[in-house]
């Protein structure tokens, strides 16, 4: 994501951090808060409340992270935060004494402290049962604390109280879709098309579940079918570019230590390439236009410069053969002509799309959270590359 521009806003207060914390502390922190929207974004309802308040707090974790996490930034940060707090610009929130447990569970929920939002949704249930609000804010909670099958079953429940919304149908869905349960899903999904077969959201989620279940020509084919004979419907085209994005999400590597979405398998690529491509075409705005741009610049080229030392040591060892005119014999000719072809197979692999050069660096940082692993003609042309810049290692201490 990139860093949007934010009016003066107190992240400490915002994400719940504590203005002592080291700058370790503070990663690890928004690290799991951009997990939980993350989570919350996935499960939301395209075009809801719930849904715009992930990506805010999204954006407002990415900007966070850009100046809590650079000590020099923050330290300007700081001396800007207290003079918004000196000249009255900012505010000190209080939270009334006298408060319900809704609305005290909706607050905790919108600060990132699930924990606490379900136990106050939970207060808020056993006093009101017919409480909507507060199956939602239970709901997705529990979904976000991992508890997937206590969020289903409150949900499921929600639906037999308050019958026919499709709010608690979609929810269910989402959930249902998101943990792999893609029978389940069909149900509900089936369900509100048998009573409304041309409801947009619900035709959208269809197409959802097809893109996560691994059948996007299905899914594509869905949407042209649809819009064939709804061709003036903008809501369902809204909420399925909505699904595809989401969907797109899905396809990245998820750097927990940067923070950030990441490109690093070419399947991956091409798939989110093509569905960000089809969700501009069908629904174009700024959020579609801002993923296709996200994901085209990881198909840009860009020279690897980790590879650069070895190429300088071949180019000079080479230099070397030539000068002590090593050529002039069988084992020094042998030697120029593998040193020459290793460079040259090096410099091309080294001058590769932007997912590419991503998905080198991650396995070679040996991540545990990713799986990825290099081309066999990369890891040949590597392996070669090391033996030969042996003497490099052990200089650089590698």
């Amino acid at each position: 994501m990139n860093t949007q521009n934010i009016d003066i806003v107190d992240y400490y207060e915002s994400l719940q951090i504590d203005r002592t914390a080291d700058t370790n502390a503070i990663r690890k922190l928004i690290n799991d808060r951009m997990k939980l929207w993350m989570k919350n974004e996935a499960s939301s309802q395209p075009g809801s409340d719930g849904l715009k308040h992930s990506q805010f707090m999204l954006k407002l974790i990415d900007a966070a992270n850009a100046v809590l996490c650079d000590d020099t930034r923050r330290q300007a940060y700081n001396i800007e935060l207290d003079r918004a707090y000196q000249t009255g610009v900012l505010s000190s929130e209080k939270q009334a004494e006298a408060i319900d447990a809704i609305k005290l569970a909706e607050e905790y929920f919108n600060k990132g402290k699930p924990e606490l939002a379900a136990q106050h949704a939970m207060q808020a249930i056993e006093n009101n049962p017919s409480n909507s609000k507060a199956y939602e804010i239970l709901t997705h909670s529990q979904y976000l604390l991992g508890d997937y099958n206590d969020a289903l079953g409150t949900d499921q429940k929600a639906i037999e109280l308050f019958a026919e919304n499709t709010e608690f149908e979609w929810l269910y869905s989402r959930l249902s879709i998101n943990l792999d349960l893609f029978e389940q899903a069909q149900g509900i999904i089936n369900k509100v098309l048998s009573r409304d077969k041309s409801n947009p959201l619900f035709n959208a989620e269809q197409v959802y579940l097809y893109c996560r279940a691994d059948r996007t020509e299905l899914a594509f084919s869905e949407v042209n079918s649809f819009i064939s004979e709804h061709s003036d419907n903008n809501l369902y085209k809204e909420y399925v570019a909505s699904n595809l994005l989401r969907y797109a999400r899905t396809l990245y590597f998820v750097d927990q230590e940067k923070v950030q979405y990441v490109m690093t398998e070419h399947k991956s690529f091409e798939e989110c390439l093509r569905v960000c491509e089809f969700a501009n075409s069908l629904y174009p705005s700024d959020e579609t236009r801002q993923e296709l741009d996200d994901i085209n610049s990881f198909g840009e080229k860009q020279f690897d410069q980790r590879h650069i030392p070895k190429l300088i040591f071949m180019g000079v060892v080479l230099i070397l053969i030539v000068y002590f005119k090593g050529l002039q014999h069988l084992i020094g000719f042998a030697a120029f002509a593998i040193i020459a072809i290793e460079a040259a197979a090096l410099f091309k692999i080294s001058f590769r799309p932007v997912w590419a050069v991503n998905r080198e660096a991650y396995v070679g940082e040996l991540r545990e959270e990713y799986t990825g692993k290099r081309s066999p003609v990369a890891s040949l042309i590597l392996s070669i590359s090391d033996m030969i810049c042996f003497p490099l290692g052990v200089i650089l201490g590698r």
